[in-house]
Order: C-alpha cells, then structure tokens, then sequence
C-alpha cells in the first residue's frame, strides 16, 4: 500500500494499494502428491473462494444486461462468502483495476481442470464494472482521511476552501463561456426561424399543388363531358343523315315512277 500527495498545491490525499492473490492448489487432489490434512482444507478453501469469485462476476455480467435493457437495479454481490472476495471487493465496485493471469498445462490428463480455468477467465473478460465516481472533492475528503476530531476540522476547512475555489472557478468559466453561449443561441433562434421560413414555404407550395391539382382534375373533367356530348351529336347528326338519304331514295324513286307514267300516257294519248 503506497499513500502519497497528488501534488503540493493540493490538500488530500490518494491512498494506491496492490494486491496480490494466488490460486495455487486448487487443482484436483488425485492428480497431485500431497494428501494431507492441511493441504485438503487449503484446496477447499481455494476452491470455494474461486466459486465465490465465480458468483460475483455473475452477478456484476447480470447488472450490466439490466442496464442495457433499462433497468438499474443492482443485486447484492456475495462479497461476504468468502475472504478472497472480501479482498478484492473495492475492485468488483469499480474503484480499481482487476487483472487475472490463468496458468494452463497442455497435458491431457489435465484437460477438466484447464477447461475450468478458461470458462472462468472467459466469464471474467465478459464482466464490466461502471465506474462511479464524484469529482467534488468534498465528497472524496471523509474517504481518504481518518474520521478523528482534528481530522474532521480540517476535512471541514477543505471543504470550504474547495467549495470557494470551485464557485470562483465556475464564474470564470461562466464569464469566458457566456458570450460563446449567446453566440449558439443566436444560431440556434436562427436555425429555428430559417426551420418556420422553411415550413411556411412548404405549406404553401403544398397548397398551390392542391389548388393546381383540383383545377387540373375540374379541367379534365369538363374536356371528358365535352367529349362525350360530342359523341352523343355525332351520333344524333349520323341518324339524321341516314334518315334524309333513305327519304331523298323514297322521293327520287316517286319521281323517277311519276315521270315514267306521265310519259306512258302521254304516249298513248298521241296514238
């Protein structure tokens, strides 16, 4: 475990620990020459840690599909069950980084025990952790520093300090942010109005499409009622002429009789 300062200026303190674990002997007992007493309950134990650990990546792989599906409830990780999970429990939260070295042999007769450590390592790699953290140092000063009476007076101190820094340095940032925010608003009521122009226009060519639509269809219309009332009269005009030819025969044929008969009798008057 290693305590230094971030820097001189600041006034906290960061607490950086490495830790260490190794799961040596929790292979099968047949496949080894030790069969003591001891070293049976050591392996039992280490087993039961790796299950135990086993759990908590299960746990932490089933928050993180509650979070893609919407859901935030998070379960309660088995830290308790045993003291490898105890030791690497701020790990599992987040707050560190966790690395696992798997150690495989290539020899057949140990093909179940290498098929184990890989599914565990692969449930492992599969596990993601969402890192909580706050950036207010106030939150982080009764973490770091020991909860006595002085301790707690200057963690107070700190924290006003910080608290004015942070309120000086939001004005700044205000300051130097405000005129870059009244220029994106301006562009933004401008985007909005040029958005209004936009669609008023496209309304109104919408409605000249209507307008022009139903005159079309108004002006079709009426060419279809003109083309059939001609129809209906080429017919009627057809009729007619039919009917004045065929009276024209009847009266050229009365004539052409009448004439014949005049001509008869006035023949056989001059004999």
């Amino acid at each position: 475990m290693v305590i230094r300062n971030l820097s001189e200026s600041d006034q906290f303190i960061v607490v950086n620990s490495f830790i260490l674990c190794d799961f040596a002997g929790s292979e099968r007992m047949k496949h080894t020459d030790q069969m003591g007493k001891a070293t049976v309950k050591e392996t039992l134990n280490i087993n039961a840690s790796i299950l135990t650990l086993n759990k908590c990546f299960g746990s932490l792989k089933a928050d993180t599909q509650n979070v893609i599906r919407g859901n935030e409830h998070a379960s309660v990780l088995p830290y308790r069950d045993s003291k490898l999970t105890m030791l690497f429990k701020k790990f599992l939260k987040g707050k560190g980084q966790l690395t696992m070295v798997a150690n495989m042999s290539q020899e057949a007769n140990l093909y179940y025990q290498t098929e184990q450590i890989l599914k565990i390592t692969s449930f492992a790699y599969k596990t993601r952790v969402e890192k909580k953290t706050k950036d207010n140092l106030a939150f982080r000063l009764p973490q770091v520093m020991p909860k006595r009476r002085f301790s707690t007076m200057v963690a107070h101190e700190l924290k006003s300090s910080v608290s004015s820094r942070n309120v000086n340095f939001l004005h700044v940032a205000s300051d130097r942010i405000h005129p870059e925010v009244l220029r994106l608003r301006e562009e933004n009521a401008k985007l909005v109005e040029d958005m209004r122009m936009k669609d008023l226009e496209q309304q109104k060519l919408l409605a000249q499409r209507d307008d022009l639509e139903s005159s079309l269809k108004q002006r079709i219309t009426q060419l279809e009622d003109y083309l059939n009332l001609q129809d209906e009269n080429r017919s009627l005009y057809r009729d007619k002429y039919f009917e004045l030819e065929e009276s024209l025969e009847i009266v050229y044929c009365k004539t052409i009789i009448y004439a014949e008969e005049q001509r008869t009798t006035g023949l056989t008057n001059w004999g």
